[in-house]
């Protein structure tokens, strides 16, 4: 028969197993899902970076061109052509966020949307080209469209670094600040192409 020094002993034993397993455990889901946190930003990163270097570097070479808005079409065209379009990053975004849901379902609800905003800019296009919509108005339109999309983007990217981690957020935050800049490579590699469209030669001033 147990003695209650022995009885005590045993107790205070099981209970120190049983708490090292669950700070295990709780040290485990956090670290899953930072890491699923960081994916899912890594991709929405990558979704508002997109959607910046198209207007920025517009901007840039219409400004620094004095191209007229009837070339901005154009324009924009080619530099789709120069930077990379695959949306592979959607559907790691979407995975991200699904993982995400199982500890913060009420987060990845709302994230969860951000993923179709370049489905909802090919729907645009298309309905524009159905109503006759001429390709200056349709610039306009998407401009004025990612003006209104961005502060949402960027709010949901502020979420996402909070939940990785105070370090992260400071990068993030930075980041978002700092304008995005243009090689000069890339920049003349827009404008090649661009000039071999005839009638959209770019005149410097």
């Amino acid at each position: 028969m147990l003695s209650l020094e022995n009885l005590i002993s045993a107790v205070v034993g099981a209970f120190v197993v049983w708490m090292f397993n669950e700070i295990a455990k709780k040290f485990q889901m956090n670290r899953e899902r930072r890491a699923h946190v960081g994916r899912a930003l890594s991709n929405l990163l990558e979704l508002h970076h997109r959607i910046r270097a198209m207007e920025d570097s517009t901007h840039l070479i219409m400004s620094h061109f004095a191209l007229s808005k009837d070339q901005e079409p154009a324009m924009r065209v080619t530099l789709e052509q120069v930077i990379p379009q695959s949306e592979e990053y959607l559907g790691r975004y979407e995975d991200a966020i699904e993982l995400l849901s199982e500890s913060e379902p009420l987060i990845a609800f709302d994230l969860r949307t951000k993923a179709q905003i370049p489905r909802l800019l090919t729907t645009l296009r298309t309905m524009g080209a159905n109503q006759g919509a001429t390709e200056v108005d349709m610039v306009f339109f998407e401009k004025q469209f990612k003006r209104m999309i961005i502060p949402h983007l960027e709010a949901a990217i502020m979420i996402l670094a909070k939940l990785h981690g105070k370090s992260t957020l400071r990068q993030v935050n930075s980041m978002l600040n700092a304008p995005i800049e243009m090689p000069d490579e890339f920049i003349q590699k827009a404008l090649a192409a661009n000039s071999e469209t005839p009638d959209n030669t770019p005149t410097p001033v």
